[in-house]
């Protein structure tokens, strides 16, 4: 075979759950997307709708929720507090990077992203990060919105890309 593994992707249906269709006036214009949110909430709502593999509706809701979620990840440099680690997101940030690491190789986005978005109000509930916990989840946010992620990274101090920064390594103890 051409190919060690082979993935297809699923349909993206209208908002209707029909298939996206001009004549019946059902598509979603991808450029109208980025100009009132912006690529990262594209990529990040394309790849949260659902299994990579399976066909999902459009849901503008599903969109405004991705958007308040890389807003509140943006406002995560306000809440950089000194310290290598904080006590209560230890555990945490462990097991969501490793179900992050496991969940890209398996193309189970959608599940990623969700771990991140309950770290991140983990984070908002304790009111703190550590700007090392900070650049950790910057790393593990970046395949899915590379803009901000590039961003951050650069107001935390990092010289170079976080697209190309080694991927962060969890401890199996903590997890």
């Amino acid at each position: 075979e051409p190919y060690a593994k082979r993935t297809a992707q699923g349909l993206i249906l209208g908002p209707d759950g029909e298939k996206m269709s001009k004549s019946k006036g059902n598509v979603v214009d991808p450029n109208d997307v980025v100009d009132a949110y912006g690529a990262d909430v594209l990529r990040m709502y394309i790849l949260f709708m659902g299994d990579y593999g399976a066909a999902a509706p459009w849901s503008e809701n599903g969109v405004k929720g991705c958007k308040r979620f890389l807003e509140r990840v943006s406002a995560l440099s306000d809440m950089v507090k000194g310290g290598d680690v904080t006590k209560e997101l230890d555990s945490l940030m462990h097991k969501t990077l490793k179900k992050v690491t496991s969940d890209i190789e398996e193309m189970k986005f959608n599940t990623a992203i969700a771990a991140m978005m309950a770290l991140v109000n983990k984070i908002y509930e304790v009111g703190s990060i550590t700007k090392n916990e900070l650049m950790t989840f910057v790393k593990m946010l970046c395949p899915f919105a590379p803009h901000l992620c590039e961003e951050i990274w650069e107001t935390l101090g990092n010289s170079g890309f976080c697209a190309v920064a080694e991927w962060p390594s969890y401890d199996e103890a903590k997890t």
